[in-house]
């Protein structure tokens, strides 16, 4: 038996107006695409756009997100696969997300960051950060682990 593990975790900020909708069946969907950087060894930054798509009870608590809001996202990587129109296969990777949390919104002035020095983390507040990290790290209702923790996999 092979252990593998399909968990995703990011924050960015939405680059796209996100889109509402119902499937044929009724069941409320969102989609939208989050704008994540990361910086290469020579300090340019590189800005991947990622696709995400929840459901349900998901859909329905993204309803007052914005294009230009900061979202934290967990959930779970899917592929996507069709034949375009010109008879060729096509592919995408979609985070489907379990959670989203909005960390900031767009109209709101300020960073998330702090401004100054860090202090140790038994001395300062918790940041806006530190809390939608916490929440990430969360169990979910739907994480349901064979595997009990201390408990070895056969």
């Amino acid at each position: 038996m092979s252990l593998s593990v399909n968990r995703v975790t990011l924050s960015g900020r939405i680059s796209t107006e996100p889109e509402r909708r119902h499937t044929h069946k009724g069941r409320p969907v969102v989609s939208f695409r989050v704008a994540v950087s990361r910086r290469t060894l020579a300090g340019e930054s590189i800005t991947s756009f990622i696709d995400v798509t929840g459901f349900d009870a998901v859909a329905d608590s993204c309803a007052l997100l914005r294009k230009g809001d900061i979202v934290a996202v967990d959930g779970s990587l899917h592929q996507d696969r069709w034949i375009g129109k010109d008879g060729a296969g096509r592919q995408r990777l979609i985070v489907s997300a379990r959670r989203v949390m909005c960390i900031r919104e767009s109209e709101r002035g300020g960073t998330i960051w702090p401004s100054q020095p860090e202090e140790p983390d038994s001395l300062r507040e918790p940041t806006v950060l530190d809390r939608a990290l916490a929440w990430l790290r969360r169990p979910s209702a739907q994480d349901k682990s064979p595997v009990q923790p201390g408990a070895a996999a056969v």
